[in-house]
Order: C-alpha cells, then sequence, then structure tokens
C-alpha cells in the first residue's frame, strides 16, 4: 500500500516541520518541499537507473549545499534501508509526504512579507494560484493524454520541469526577516541587555522559553474559543474526507474506465473549479 505511506510520513514530520519552518524563516523549507517534489518526478522518470538518479539529486543538492543535503542523506538512507531500487513506490511516498507536510512553509512565507491588514488579499491571492495550477495541470494533462500527444509516463515529465522551475524560483526568494515565534518583531524593552559574549547562549536559551511561551499562548488562547474549535474540527474532517478521495480515486479510475482513454484529469480539474465556490 502506497498511500499510506506518505500519509505517515506527512503526519509524523508535520509538527517538526512547522517548528523548524518558523525557526528557519520559511524559505529553506519552500526550498525543501520543491526539491522534495523534484525528486519525487525524477524517481518516477529515472528511478530504473539508480546512479543517474543520484547524480540528478546531488546536483539538486549542490545547489543549496547548507540547508538540502539532508535530502541527499534521505535518499541514501531509504535505498539501503529498502533495498531494492525496483520497487520505488514507497520511496516515492515519503518524498511526496515530506514534501505535503512542507507545503506550510508555502502558505505562511507570504505572511511575513505584508502587513496585518493585507493578510486577506494575500492569502486570496494565495488560495487562487493554488486552485489555478491544479486546475491547469487536470486540463493540460487531460488534453495530451486524449489527443494522444504524451502517454501517462510522459506527462510525469512536464511535473518534473515544473517542479524544477518552482525549485529555482524558491532559490531567489527574499529571505523573510521575522516569522511568528522564534524571530518576531523584537521588542527590545522586553530582551535581556547583551554586555558579553557570555551571555549569547542566554539570550538564545531566552528566544526559544519565548517561543514556545508564546505558541502556547496562542494555542490556548484560539482553542478556548468554540467557534475556532469547531472550524478546526470541521476543517479537518473535511480534509481528511478530500485527501480520502483525491488519493484512492486514482485507484478507483482502474476498475471503472471502460475504454482506454479515462477521464479523471477533466473530473478533476471541475472537482478543482467547482471547489473555488
Amino acid at each position: 500500500m502506497a498511500f499510506p505511506v506518505s500519509t505517515y510520513a506527512s503526519v509524523l514530520s508535520l509538527i517538526i516541520v512547522f517548528m523548524v519552518t518558523d525557526f528557519v524563516r520559511y524559505k529553506p523549507i519552500i526550498i525543501f518541499e520543491a526539491l522534495s517534489y523534484t525528486i519525487v518526478w525524477g524517481l518516477l522518470i529515472y528511478g530504473q537507473n539508480l546512479k543517474s538518479l543520484i547524480v540528478i539529486i546531488n546536483f539538486l543538492c549542490s545547489l543549496n549545499q547548507a540547508s538540502l543535503n539532508i535530502i541527499f542523506a534521505i535518499f541514501t538512507a531509504v535505498i539501503i534501508i529498502n533495498n531494492d531500487i525496483n520497487n520505488l513506490s514507497q520511496i516515492v511516498e515519503i518524498f511526496y509526504g515530506l514534501g505535503a507536510s512542507a507545503h506550510v512553509a508555502y502558505s505562511t512565507y507570504i505572511y511575513s512579507k505584508v502587513d496585518k491588514r493585507h493578510y486577506k488579499i494575500v492569502t486570496s491571492h494565495n488560495n487562487t494560484a493554488s486552485l489555478i495550477g491544479k486546475f491547469l495541470g487536470g486540463v493540460v494533462g487531460q488534453a495530451c493524454v486524449s489527443f494522444h500527444l504524451l502517454n501517462l509516463h510522459e506527462l510525469n515529465y512536464i511535473s518534473f520541469v515544473c517542479s524544477s522551475i518552482a525549485l529555482l524560483a524558491a532559490l531567489f526568494l527574499p529571505n523573510a526577516q521575522k516569522s511568528s515565534y522564534f524571530h518576531p518583531v523584537p521588542s527590545y524593552s522586553s530582551l535581556p541587555a547583551v554586555k558579553t559574549i557570555k551571555h549569547v547562549d542566554h539570550e538564545d536559551r531566552y528566544h526559544c522559553k519565548s517561543a514556545f511561551r508564546l505558541l502556547w499562548n496562542d494555542f490556548k488562547c484560539a482553542y478556548s474559543q468554540p467557534y475556532v474549535l469547531k472550524w478546526s474540527l470541521w476543517w479537518a474532517l473535511a480534509c481528511a474526507g478530500q485527501f480520502q478521495v483525491v488519493n484512492y480515486i486514482q485507484v478507483l479510475w482502474e476498475h471503472i474506465a471502460t475504454d482506454e482513454v479515462r477521464y479523471n484529469g477533466v473530473v478533476k480539474s471541475i472537482h478543482t473549479l467547482l471547489s473555488k465556490y
């Protein structure tokens, strides 16, 4: 079973990724997400040739040596543990789950670059861009298959190129100077004075304690409100249902399709378009 692997990988890494995202101020995790998806499509295309795949991943990691070599280490460890390059479905799903959990950085990076009064506008732009991308992906994929321009395997090349472009774009994103918890806008009156080098460790400990204290206060404040609690529960249930349908509907298409051309691409496009309303 491949899909549960991606779910487990995403859930296990989600909490860690959330805290690390705030600590490193978004951009490295956005790069991590784009690189994870690039590796997913690289595995689907070049997975039968381990040497060429390692060369590609090593090149991608060299684009940002300091923060991305962990990807190459994870990939190598998974290959050693799995010990079977011919069965890559679980490896693909692990990287897909890691990329999905890192999506929180993509969703929240913009809030560190704009004033609070613009949050509603940038949220709508963010969601609209994501939905348009999914809609166009379904339309282009369906058109390529229906008109016999590309086969299903060759569609992976389009995804690989798009994720590679996203990775290159992420490398040139401006760095965020602040984050919600570990790097908030400084209030100099509340920070301890640093007179000598001996106080540096104390200041670091202060920032960590302050970040976790702020996170806990936000958690209590948010979930002590019945409206927020009900909204969160319904959102979690809706997302769980959507993920179940989106993941397993592809398997169902194999059983209900009566001809060579399947129309799951156009169905997904219509579903994405309707979700806007």
